[in-house]
């Protein structure tokens, strides 16, 4: 009910403004960019399967020709961005698995009041494995038929008032859905429940604190949401939080907190009081530089019906300058010890980027993807370290003229349980400001099932790898690179211990890229993908060769 009530209000609302603001938007002058671009590639294709009675192996040549192209307009009320890849891949042998696929993006944001209210939406269509049963490694070359398109979309309104002589205040709406193609065969996957992918969600939040030179500081921030799941029932998570710290001195002032985090899941109610977390705590703060303190804190929990326990917690934050900080937290969740581990450093030649976090969510609002975890957003073809960055958002979706520099890539079933995570990366990125650069990025994820996993399958499992890359200018418009990654995906039973499944996806890769008055780029890659699972083990290893234009 809450859910669709918000949703009711919001659509009207957006009805109303929406009109309005793209009107007085584009009544002003803004940039328009136009960018198409085409792709081809060969490749040369071996699968062996480990059981050839079931499965004979394959051995064939590959084309695929993706014609692609981008938009952008942006003015000072309205940014808009959209891309659209139409993909056809050829087999000499199997004929039967020649495919076509068209995916979209479309991302925007109206400024409706200056500094103030913004509307923000998007929507994008991308084509997933469904399921690591059917496919782990599936893609347009190989398992191209276990492909299921997956439409997300997102629109929300967001209020943002700072000012130094005022309180700060940051309030937010948003409606979310994701949905998987309905033209899907239920029988070829089981009783997985995978056309039935569809979940809605409607959230509410909002954030106040004291004013940025406040000696007495204070916050409050609480968020709500609703998702309406069609394979199971319903998902409710609320979080309250707040904060208060009173200076006894100019560095050591008495600070305390607290915190109420549900989790609610309809038709479970002994998995939704366990899933409930209360706690708070008090202690000092000492402030020993500017924005940098150190806060030990003696807490009092209570999980679900258990009974409250104490702890010592705290938090450490070190802003050394603008461009580098470090936190650090430590207290307590619903499963035990929680820590949180964050730095960002940036120089001329260094940057750094390191995280580590846990939580409870389902996959529609939170993405076990890695390929969102340990990547930078850098320019078109320019690896210069002092324009590129790591993007909040993790659903973010690279802007006309940006590329996205990740570690490695999965997706994961398209089943939407609400599981417990843990999520940590490492980048680091060297430029020499002349004609080397070199990055390397460490990546670990694991996800393990609260609910019933029967719907889904193999949903628990731990993620973990590699990448490295050196990129060489020749010259001032010529450029190579080599990039080198490893993931392994390693299976868990519903206890959360490590079974005999395992994948691994290596790939090795050289890029030769060429920007004078249109970029070319020239890519040769060698990858192996192994996979152990019961029914159909087998290795997939490819030589690709491509190329690309883009019209600039």
């Amino acid at each position: 009910m809450l859910m669709q009530t918000t949703s009711k209000k919001l659509v009207q609302n957006i009805c109303l403004l929406l009109p309005a603001a793209l009107s007085c938007s584009l009544a002003s002058a803004g940039d328009i960019t136009l960018q198409p671009a085409v792709a081809a590639d060969y490749y040369n294709l071996s699968v062996d399967f480990v059981d050839e009675a079931d499965q004979p192996d394959i051995s064939e040549s590959v084309y695929k020709i993706a014609p692609s192209f981008s938009a952008a307009y942006d003015s000072k009320k309205l940014r808009v961005s959209s891309n659209l890849v139409a993909e056809k891949t050829t087999h000499s042998e199997q004929k039967s698995h020649n495919s076509s696929f068209v995916s979209y993006g479309v991302q925007g944001q109206a400024l409706l009041i200056e500094n103030l209210l913004t509307l923000d939406g998007s929507i994008n269509k991308s084509f997933r494995s469904a399921s690591s049963q059917i496919g782990g490694f599936n893609d347009s070359i190989f398992g191209s038929e276990e492909l299921v398109g997956v439409t997300n979309s997102s629109v929300g309104l967001n209020l943002a008032a700072a000012n130094s002589n005022m309180l700060q205040l940051r309030a937010n709406v948003q409606l979310q859905r994701s949905k998987a193609d309905e033209n899907i065969d239920l029988a070829d996957f089981g009783s997985q429940g995978i056309s039935r992918y569809d979940t809605k969600s409607a959230s509410a939040g909002f954030a106040v604190s004291s004013q940025a030179n406040s000696r007495v500081i204070w916050n409050l921030s609480g968020q709500a949401t609703e998702s309406d799941r069609s394979q199971t029932s319903n998902y409710r998570n609320s979080t309250f939080a707040g904060e208060l710290t009173v200076p006894v001195t100019s560095e050591l002032a008495i600070t305390t907190n607290g915190s109420v985090n549900k989790n609610s899941i309809a038709d479970d109610q002994a998995l939704s009081d366990g899933l409930t977390y209360k706690q708070y705590g008090a202690g000092l703060r000492w402030s020993f530089a500017k924005q940098s303190y150190l806060s030990l804190l003696g807490y009092r929990s209570q999980s679900g019906e258990q009974e409250t326990r104490s702890f010592i917690g705290g938090e450490f934050n070190w802003v050394l300058s603008s461009r580098t900080q470090m936190s650090l937290t430590a207290d307590r969740n619903q499963f035990g010890e929680q820590y949180g581990f964050s730095l960002t450093q940036a120089s001329r030649f260094v940057r750094t980027q390191m995280s580590y976090s846990e939580g409870v969510d389902i996959q529609s609002r939170n993405n076990f993807i890695s390929t969102q975890v340990g990547s930078f957003i850098c320019p078109d073809d320019v690896l210069d370290l002092s324009q590129c960055y790591v993007p909040e958002d993790l659903n973010y979706q690279p802007a006309l003229g940006e590329q996205q520099v990740n570690i490695f890539g999965r997706d994961i079933e398209l089943v939407d349980v609400v599981s417990r995570f843990e999520t940590g990366q490492v980048t680091i990125a060297y430029d020499n400001q002349r004609k080397l650069k070199l990055s390397a990025g460490l990546n670990y994820s694991e996800r393990v099932a609260l609910e019933d996993s029967a719907v889904g399958g193999s949903l628990n499992r731990k993620s973990k790898g590699y990448s490295l890359s050196a990129d060489y200018a020749m010259s001032s418009k010529t450029s190579v690179t080599l990039s080198n990654s490893l993931s392994r995906n390693t299976y868990l039973n519903s206890d959360g211990v490590a079974t005999d499944r395992v994948e691994d996806n290596k790939m090795w890769q050289i890029k030769l890229t060429s920007a004078r008055s249109s970029s070319l780029n020239l890519t040769a890659s060698l990858s192996q993908r192994e996979s152990n699972r019961l029914g159909q083990a087998y290795t997939d290893k490819r030589l690709q060769l491509g190329v690309s234009y883009t019209f600039n």
